[in-house]
């Protein structure tokens, strides 16, 4: 099983379902998502509307939209509970709101408690849900995935999942020269390729792929380097699968995201420079972290 599916199976398994809506109805988890709408304060602590999305469409609004749901929360004394929630009827007996509910949760780091036990009245449809619980809490989800990292063996497939949760756009990373301070502003260093996410700046390096013979980080080249200005082959794109470039140089600040997940460095630093040299054609034979 792909160990993102593994994932969203634990975590729809721990939102235990109401036996209302039939199984093979309901809706995988990773298509509803939930984002915060208007708030007020009145007596009863923060309202807070919550907008409902089903693949990435509405299907409740904080304006009273024609054939849209709404949902309210009120937020008070480290508890939340759901002061009225209406979901379109085409969405309904798919398990959107325990899902919705749990997600609300998560958000927030607090339980969402039955609305009855705050004197609230309830429909009986709005009461399923808290059959089988008496709340809703704030799910780990770190060390859920930690669990299902553990229990993988091929760790080469799950370092390259957990890469594209923890840095988003890792598949479209791009390449290019990396730059040094040469004492006249930046300078291109012919010796480094700087590998960037595609959200971040151009000097923002998740790792780099070096000349292992002459790369220096702290950019000490001969003056010469950036006398004779821009060195001939910074003219032209960057030749990843040159041989020369056989070190990987990893930032630490990196590898910790990655040992909060799979432990340390050493039980896969092999295989995240494996990874790089198959995802980039790269001839690299060692891989440190600075």
């Amino acid at each position: 099983m792909n160990p993102q599916e593994s994932i969203r199976r634990i975590l729809r398994e721990e939102t235990k379902p109401f036996k209302v809506s039939n199984p093979s109805t309901r809706i995988e988890e990773d298509r509803v998502q939930i984002r915060l709408g208007r708030n007020m304060y009145n007596h009863f602590g923060k309202v807070q509307n919550i907008i409902i999305m089903v693949d990435d469409q509405d299907i409740t609004s904080e304006n009273n939209v024609p054939d849209l749901g709404q949902m309210n929360i009120v937020i008070n004394d480290g508890e939340i509970y759901v002061g009225d929630i209406v979901i379109p009827e085409k969405y309904r007996r798919q398990g959107i709101a325990t899902i919705v509910y749990q997600k609300i949760s998560d958000y927030f780091g607090l339980p969402i408690v039955n609305s009855k036990t705050k004197g609230r009245n309830q429909l009986d449809q709005g009461g399923q849900i808290w059959k089988n619980r008496e709340k809703f809490e704030p799910r780990n989800l770190q060390e859920q995935i930690r669990k299902v990292l553990r229990e993988e063996t091929n760790i080469k497939p799950v370092l390259n999942n957990l890469l594209n949760m923890l840095f988003d756009g890792f598949d479209d990373i791009y390449y290019d020269w990396a730059q040094y301070n040469c004492g006249m502003g930046v300078c291109c260093d012919p010796y480094a390729v700087g590998f960037v996410l595609p959200k971040n700046n151009y000097d923002d390096y998740l790792f780099k792929l070096v000349d292992g013979n002459n790369y220096d980080d702290d950019g000490d080249y001969p003056k010469e380097l950036s006398d004779d200005g821009l060195p001939e082959v910074c003219y032209e794109m960057p030749d990843v699968r040159n041989p020369n470039f056989n070190f990987i140089v990893f930032y630490e600040v990196f590898a910790e995201e990655i040992e909060n997940y799979l432990g340390r460095k050493g039980n896969w630093k092999i295989e995240l420079l494996e990874l790089i040299n198959e995802k980039f054609g790269c001839k690299a034979t060692n891989i440190i972290f600075i």
